[in-house]
């Protein structure tokens, strides 16, 4: 089925969206008309980000893309690999691409090559499925745990931890 399960992007006059049929859509706006897909071999369930011309959306079956925004074609020579399923929006920061995994893991790429900069392992172990946020060199994660937490975008370490009530 072509379920969509998260908001699209609008960009540019642009609606890029993720569908249950394993693909990423361009449509435009005023027309409806498509203007590109791309296979991404699984379900696209979080809304993908869009940083100058490139657009960045993962998949549930481990995958992280970027795409040219405008042709829809693949700027990496293959996607990147997570240890789960994601199914929330990707986030820039300190020059890299965080991605949040139900594995209970924080995933660094490189912006440019899809290349592993980092990982981080939620303590105690804990699935991700909120979205994160960043601040110039700051990521907010929010762990099924309890916990906000903040990383250094260049290295993936802790900053500060809060816990909520139980």
């Amino acid at each position: 089925s072509g379920a969509i399960a998260s908001a699209p992007l609008y960009a540019n006059g642009v609606l890029y969206f993720g569908s249950a049929d394993g693909k990423l859509y361009a449509v435009d706006a005023a027309t409806g008309k498509q203007q590109w897909e791309y296979d991404a071999g699984s379900w696209v369930w979080g809304t993908p980000l869009l940083n100058n011309e490139t657009l960045y959306a993962a998949s549930i079956n481990n995958a992280v893309f970027a795409l040219d925004a405008v042709f829809g074609r693949a700027k990496w020579s293959e996607p990147a690999k997570t240890g789960g399923t994601v199914n929330t929006t990707p986030v820039l920061v300190a020059g890299v691409l965080a991605v949040a995994s139900q594995d209970g893991r924080v995933y660094a790429f490189d912006s440019a090559s899809g290349t592993p900069k980092w990982t981080y392992s939620t303590e105690p172990k804990a699935e991700i499925f909120a979205s994160m946020v960043s601040d110039k060199d700051m990521l907010y994660v929010m762990p099924f745990n309890n916990r906000l937490i903040a990383l250094d975008g260049n290295t993936g370490t802790p900053k500060w931890v809060f816990t909520t009530a139980n």
